[in-house]
């Protein structure tokens, strides 16, 4: 059964990235029908394309088929947004969602729960469900310009509870501080880490925490990436040193991106093994 207020999706492996769309609801209809006459369309997904990538959409209403396209501007937790090309077939897409939303009858809220909060009716809930959210995922305004205009203690404040491709932008702010907000974020997987570790301006403060959680150096390539980061304190690397095998202390001790202390250090331990 599909939730009030969204529309049902079914994947499709047609083209770059295309989703097929099929309304099938009245206050889908409707919120459907306002986001054209701006020339955009949201789309419900727990996969995210990449930013400003190429897209294309195959919209089913009313008994036809609209394959429009555009290109996706902005992530929301439960989806994305398109801006769409104009052209003809938005045309018909945009006329055909209207006639379908006019004729539709209208939609009965469900009852709050006693106690909670009235919510307001949309497609897209905004982060946190608060009036007072730091970015919009319904805005126009791409997330990383939104994101871009924030204050460091606002994205500080962000990062500890962003959603995934909130914490791909701030994971990469100029000002270190916020890396370490994005990492202790408890949302944050162990294939999100693995990445993070492997970039050369990650905050050292934010490798040396990771360093201290057992869970993420169950992974080896979180582990060497940690090791072999420039960025990581040398105190740190060498406390790791004990726990890489021959192969990967091999491989530190030949590597030009670690420090001279550290490929010494890796060379000992192997000459202690017997294996140089």
């Amino acid at each position: 059964m599909n939730a009030p207020g969204r529309t049902r999706v079914s994947l499709s492996s047609i083209g770059d990235h295309v989703n097929r769309l099929t309304l099938n609801d009245p206050a889908a209809l409707k919120a459907v029908a306002d986001a054209l006459k701006a020339g955009g369309l949201y789309v419900p997904s727990d996969d995210w394309p990449t930013l400003f990538a190429p897209i294309a959409v195959t919209v089913a209403v009313d008994g036809q088929e609209f394959l429009v396209a555009g290109r996706t501007v902005n992530h929301a937790p439960a989806g994305y947004y398109v801006q769409l090309d104009a052209g003809p077939t938005v045309d018909g897409l945009t006329a055909a969602v209207a006639k379908a939303a006019v004729a539709a009858p209208a939609p009965v809220p469900p009852s709050p729960a006693p106690g909670a909060e009235a919510t307001s009716e949309g497609l897209a809930p905004p982060l946190g469900g608060g009036r007072n959210s730091l970015v919009d995922p319904s805005s126009d305004v791409p997330l990383h310009k939104q994101i871009a205009d924030l204050t460091v203690q606002e994205k500080i404040k962000l990062a500890r509870t962003a959603t995934r491709p909130m914490r791909r932008i701030l994971i990469r702010a100029v000002d270190k501080r916020i890396h370490v907000a994005v990492v202790k974020n408890p949302s944050v997987g162990d294939d999100e880490i693995q990445e993070y570790t492997s970039i050369g301006g990650l905050s050292p403060a934010a490798l040396t925490w990771i360093a201290t959680q057992r869970q993420y150096l169950r992974n080896r390539r979180t582990l060497m990436n940690i090791v072999m980061n420039p960025q990581t304190p040398q105190t740190t690397s060498l406390k790791l040193l004990g726990m890489l095998q021959n192969n990967e202390l091999l491989r530190v001790s030949r590597s030009a991106r670690v420090r001279q202390a550290l490929q010494q250090a890796a060379k000992r331990k192997l000459m202690m093994s017997g294996v140089i």
